[in-house]
Order: C-alpha cells, then sequence, then structure tokens
C-alpha cells in the first residue's frame, strides 16, 4: 500500500467525510456572477428575517436542514456534473505532508450517469475494504464497475443488469453543507446569472463537530433561488493546542453543466462486457 493510500485512509478516519473528483473547467462552466443588492422586505413580528432561498435568509443560513432538503429536491430533477475535492496540509514541526481525495459524478438521470472517485471505502464487518480508482457506469439497462483491489492488487470488473440510481448521488452534497454552512455569522449577496437568481453566502465559525477549535474559518457558497447549491468552498485550520503542529483544510463542490449534462460510456466498459461473458 503506497503512502498516498495511507495518506487517503488516515484522512477517512480523520474527517468522516466522503471520498472525492477533479478535471479542468470549460468557460460556460465557470461563468462570472455579478453581486447585487439582495431583495428586501418589511420585516413582521411572525416572519423577523425575509427569506431568499429554502433555509436561507437575508443574514445567513437559518436552516441547514431546510437548505438540504431543498437541495436534494433540486438536484433529483435535472442532469448535472460534480466536483468534489479536500486537501489536508499537516505539519508537525519541520515534517509536513499532505492528502487530497477526489470524486466526480455525470448524472443524466435515475439509470444513467457515471461516478468516479480515487479510492472508495466500504464496510465489510468490521473492517474497511479499499478500492482504488473506483469507477461506475450506468447506461440506462446494466450497471459495470471497475476498480483496484488494495489487497490482491489487481484491476476488478463487475456488471448488475437493470441498474436503478444510487440514492446518495443526488445527496452526496448534502453532509457538506450541513456540516460546513452552519455558521455563526454570514453574510448574503444577491447575484445576478440568467433568469434565475442566485445568492453568495460567506460565513465563518469557531468549531466544527469531531475536529473540534478552528481558525481562519471561511465559507463561501452560492445558491440558487430554490435552494440548489451550485458551489461551495470552505478553508480553515485545525488547532492542536501546540504550536509546532498544524492542519489546514480545503474543501471544495461544484456543479457543472447543469441541465446540459451527458453521461459518455467509458472506455474500460468494454472488458467489463468481455470478462462477464
Amino acid at each position: 500500500m503506497g503512502w498516498r493510500l495511507l495518506g487517503v485512509i488516515g484522512l477517512v478516519f480523520l474527517a468522516g467525510c466522503s471520498l472525492a473528483g477533479g478535471g479542468a473547467e470549460t468557460a460556460a462552466e465557470s461563468a462570472t456572477l455579478t453581486p447585487a443588492p439582495v431583495p428586501t422586505a418589511t420585516p413582521t413580528p411572525a416572519d423577523p428575517v425575509p427569506d431568499v432561498a429554502p433555509g436561507l435568509s437575508t443574514t445567513g443560513v437559518a436552516d441547514p436542514g431546510a437548505l438540504v432538503v431543498a437541495h436534494v429536491a433540486a438536484a433529483r430533477e435535472t442532469s448535472w456534473v460534480w466536483r468534489e475535492r479536500r486537501r489536508v496540509n499537516r505539519s508537525h514541526g519541520s515534517v509536513a505532508t499532505n492528502s487530497t481525495t477526489r470524486q466526480l459524478v455525470r448524472f443524466a438521470g435515475p439509470s444513467t450517469y457515471y461516478r468516479w472517485t480515487d479510492v472508495q471505502s466500504r464496510r465489510v464487518g468490521q473492517d474497511l475494504e479499499f478500492r482504488e480508482d473506483y469507477q461506475q457506469y450506468a447506461d440506462g439497462r446494466v450497471l459495470y464497475e471497475t476498480w483496484r483491489s488494495v489487497v490482491e492488487g489487481e484491476v476488478v470488473y463487475r456488471q448488475l443488469e437493470t441498474p436503478s440510481v444510487d440514492p446518495s448521488f443526488v445527496g452526496f452534497a448534502t453532509a457538506p453543507v450541513r456540516l460546513y454552512l452552519s455558521l455563526e455569522s454570514a453574510r448574503v449577496t444577491r447575484l445576478d446569472r440568467g433568469e434565475r437568481p442566485h445568492y453568495e453566502v460567506v460565513g465563518t465559525r469557531s468549531r466544527l463537530p469531531r475536529e473540534g477549535a478552528v481558525t481562519d474559518y471561511r465559507a463561501r457558497a452560492v445558491v440558487r433561488a430554490d435552494g440548489f447549491v451550485r458551489r461551495l468552498n470552505v478553508t480553515y485550520t485545525v488547532e492542536r493546542n501546540r504550536p509546532d503542529r498544524r492542519v489546514d483544510v480545503r474543501y471544495s463542490f461544484s456543479y457543472r453543466r447543469v441541465g446540459t449534462a451527458t453521461v459518455e460510456r467509458p472506455a474500460w466498459v468494454a472488458t467489463a462486457e468481455r470478462r462477464a461473458e
């Protein structure tokens, strides 16, 4: 098992987060968002802070749970490409190490999708099994999988008939949204983008579950008016109560090609079909 996998395994236990994809962005995918005034309304005793999106108010994230529910509902109804990346830099005196996990999902419908992650973990009994370069592809009729077995050191192929979408696909972003956007203080700015309003949320906090006290925390999210969280970027430092120890974390995800994404057949599927004969 190489140093890269060891770093990833350590990260699984440290963060407890989903493993996560990379790739270049096109000009259309990285369109610029222009700030605009947040719409205001006259508060009433029954509604002291006007809502601008489900779970979101003019002063921050009022209800992370409501935002998560709205996000899942919106993600289920369209196609998209989702990329996730988490990088952890650790320093202990003069020794520094880093690890990065990435994930990519192309979602075209309930039975047409593609997923890649550099390392997938799954629980088998009391143990964790790790698969490198894990990929899934569903063409509407058959689900194909491939990965490199860490234990056997060989590439494995598998196919299943009549695939249905992994229910976690539309919810991959929900754990990060709930975790990172439970903010202590935040500001909200409206962004002009096409016909649907979007809102930028920028905020901070001083503690995270499992991590404890954190410093230099900054979260930035772009949320569509229906609650669809288009992107999230988070940076922070974990305090270890020792000046010679430092853990810096950078996490991000983004949805691209919303409503226009397609799923291409990977080249390795031909091998999976031959192996199944």
